[in-house]
């Protein structure tokens, strides 16, 4: 048996809680989104387009990188370890991926609060979720995730630790799956669009300017 991943072998308990607090989240982040505007820098051209330039690419880094990391892990969470390619050089790479959509997010929306809302937000509750992973994987398969936890990055891959199969073996419709799910995070690109635009037509009412 080789190395694990906490992401890898999450219990349903783990998943569906994570999938419920993501969703009471999002409901509750919604009003301040649909309310407000971006404050003090709206006429400032440069700084909105560099902000949503550096938003759109940091949403399809996150598109490609969950999907690069599907490819790996397709058709095995859950049946055996994983450990070639992306999940070599760092233990959690969909969280990764995921969190740097998120920055995505919050740049796109123009606002520096909900971008720090989100980041705070999925930073302590991951680092919640992957605690709580990581016990579950030490007391399940013991000395061999001791030693790939002390040896591979929770968060910061190591490029050096790199190492790849000439060939995997996945399943393209899970794999499918997944890059579905990743293309949700492009998606709020045109979602804060078409607030935007009902707020210029005041279908939808700015109750607060926030920086």
């Amino acid at each position: 048996m080789s190395n694990i991943q906490a992401e890898q072998i999450p219990t349903p308990k783990l998943v569906n809680t994570r999938i419920f607090f993501t969703r009471m989240f999002a409901l509750l982040l919604l009003p301040l989104i649909l309310c407000t505007a971006p404050a003090s820098f709206r006429d400032n051209i440069w700084l909105i387009k560099s902000m949503e330039f550096i938003g759109y690419l940091l949403l399809i880094i996150c598109a490609f990188g969950r999907s690069f990391s599907s490819v790996f892990i397709g058709g095995y969470k859950n049946k055996k370890i994983v450990s070639p390619g992306i999940y070599s050089i760092v233990r959690n790479p969909l969280y990764v991926f995921s969190f740097i959509g998120v920055v995505g997010i919050g740049l796109v929306s123009l606002r520096f609060t909900i971008l720090f809302i989100l980041t705070t937000v999925f930073i302590l509750y991951y680092k919640i979720v992957v605690n709580r992973e990581e016990k579950y994987l030490e007391h399940k398969f013991g000395k061999i995730y001791q030693d790939y936890y002390t040896s591979t990055p929770r968060w910061f891959p190591d490029f050096s630790k790199w190492k790849c199969h000439e060939e995997i073996t996945t399943k393209p419709h899970l794999v499918l799956r997944n890059m579905l799910e990743a293309s949700l995070f492009l998606l709020a690109t045109k979602l804060f669009d078409f607030i935007g635009f009902l707020q210029d037509i005041g279908f939808i009412p700015i109750l607060a300017l926030i920086p």
